[in-house]
């Protein structure tokens, strides 16, 4: 019941941040990066150091956001990652580091993530992002370019978001 209610909240403040969405600077070029991604899957931030280098932007333009479920033995976590303690059950955000991600107007938020999350669909929605890139397997409507190569293939998906991001003139 009390997860029911908790998604309806998330879906409804994803509807409103979608429709409130700034979409002016959607064609600016790509100074700076977001990757939201899920830390269970990837451990280490070397691990998107190829798309980085690849899309020729320095370190300290790239700011990364990680969702890891929670384990009560687990040691306080890097700055980097959050759980979903982090949220309230109404879907306001509590961690700051969390707040700030989201409100950081990347030129570019990479949705680094394959399988379906409402808090990673939460923050992507929720992020100030000028351009969002996303996976097919998301909800598509919180992005306006969506890959249709899997996060599991890195190689392939980097090629593709450059290919795209090329293409449309942000590189």
């Amino acid at each position: 019941m009390f997860k029911k209610l908790q998604r309806k909240k998330f879906e409804k403040r994803i509807g409103r941040a979608l429709e409130n969405r700034d979409r002016s600077g959607v064609n600016n070029k790509v100074n700076t990066i977001g990757v939201v991604f899920n830390g269970d899957e990837i451990k280490d931030l070397s691990f998107f150091r190829p798309m980085i280098s690849a899309l020729n932007i320095s370190e300290e333009n790239v700011s990364f956001l990680g969702l890891v479920t929670f384990d009560k033995k687990q040691p306080s976590l890097p700055k980097h990652l959050c759980t979903k303690k982090d949220f309230s059950w109404s879907g306001e955000l509590k961690g700051e580091f969390l707040k700030e991600f989201v409100a950081n107007d990347f030129d570019v938020l990479v949705a680094y993530y394959n399988n379906e999350s409402q808090y990673l669909d939460f923050i992507a929605a929720e992020s100030k992002a000028l351009f969002k890139v996303g996976c097919v397997e998301e909800d598509e409507r919180l992005f306006d370019l969506i890959l249709a190569e899997k996060t599991k293939n890195k190689i392939g998906f980097n090629a593709e978001l450059i290919k795209y991001l090329k293409i449309l003139g942000k590189l």
